[in-house]
């Protein structure tokens, strides 16, 4: 089940273009694959923020036993990665330095654990008595690069999570089929496997399907009838409560300025204007979408997000 679509973005920069069709590609396989499976919710362009941290998720697959993230990298030559850890990628014909992404979607289910452990009492059920958590919940992370890159393993580096696009959903059937295995009763009495966890009953999947929806901190935004007035452009804020159906949503999309004991580290390429760590990380996570360099929120939205058609 397809449960969120790409958000609608138009892109002036040459790499941040490349970037979205490496997205649109991965949606096309995962929709392929997931389109009409029950147990299986696939979320593409979430943007979770919690307490100052920001999540860019490029495609979230929930399944009944935990989640998958996956990074989108636009790589139509060559990458490479050494024993260190370090990447690389060729760029008009010459090696370019590049942030692991393997670290940045890990950092994204670093904090999507968080967030969902924090409404853990929302989210998941009971059983005599005792509350499920999300602390032992199995979260996988690929890296999936164009089909039509190449990547290069220099000293053989260990890299169970970096794959083409086209063979994702097979790695994807790969985890649910193993989860499923461990979390079967005869698995649980016969061992003490590391990969049993919790079946999410139909519900909780729905709830947590929920939440991350009303989560979504899209940066396109429409202009509304005042200047301080921001309408998140994915789900409206709900007219009245609805019992076990709303959570708390961060719509409020303005920038939090550095305080005292929190140093700016950089400036915004466009205005010179200092931004917060937390812009710096999201900026350099992105590096395909901003062509390698930090803007400030406003400057993100007026260069590279235009409101998406009413």
């Amino acid at each position: 089940m397809i449960v969120k679509e790409l958000d609608p973005l138009q892109f002036g920069d040459p790499l941040a273009r490349a970037g979205r069709r490496t997205e649109e590609q991965m949606a096309f396989y995962l929709r392929r694959a997931f389109a009409a499976a029950e147990d299986i919710r696939v979320f593409h362009d979430l943007r979770l923020e919690h307490k100052g941290e920001i999540a860019q998720i490029d495609h979230l697959v929930l399944h009944r036993w935990g989640i998958v993230l996956i990074e989108s990298k636009s790589v139509t030559t060559t990458l490479r990665v050494n024993r260190q850890g370090e990447w690389a990628r060729r760029v008009y014909g010459r090696w370019q330095g590049m942030p692991s992404p393997v670290l940045q979607v890990k950092r994204q289910g670093d904090l999507l654990k968080t967030l969902l452990g924090e409404n853990v009492e929302r989210l998941l059920g009971k059983v005599l008595g005792l509350q499920f958590r999300f602390g032992h919940m199995p979260v996988d992370y690929l890296v999936a690069i164009s089909d039509g890159g190449i990547i290069e393993r220099v000293g053989n580096p260990d890299l169970p999570e970096v794959c083409k696009s086209d063979q994702v959903t097979e790695r994807v059937d790969a985890f649910v089929k193993r989860y499923r295995k461990a979390n079967s009763l005869m698995s649980v009495i016969a061992t003490d496997s590391k990969d049993a966890w919790h079946t999410l009953r139909p519900q909780e999947m729905q709830r947590i399907s929920d939440f991350l929806l009303l989560n979504h901190s899209p940066l396109i935004v429409h202009q509304a009838t005042t200047a301080s007035a921001v309408v998140n452009s994915y789900v409206p804020a709900p007219s009245k409560p609805v019992p076990d159906r709303v959570f708390d949503s961060p719509y409020d999309l303005t920038p939090v300025p550095p305080t005292k004991t929190e140093t700016a580290r950089e400036v915004c390429a466009y205005c010179g204007k200092p931004v917060t760590p937390a812009v710096t990380r999201y900026c350099k996570d992105q590096e395909s979408r901003f062509g390698g360099k930090i803007y400030c929120m406003e400057h993100q939205r007026v260069r590279f997000y235009r409101p998406s058609p009413r």
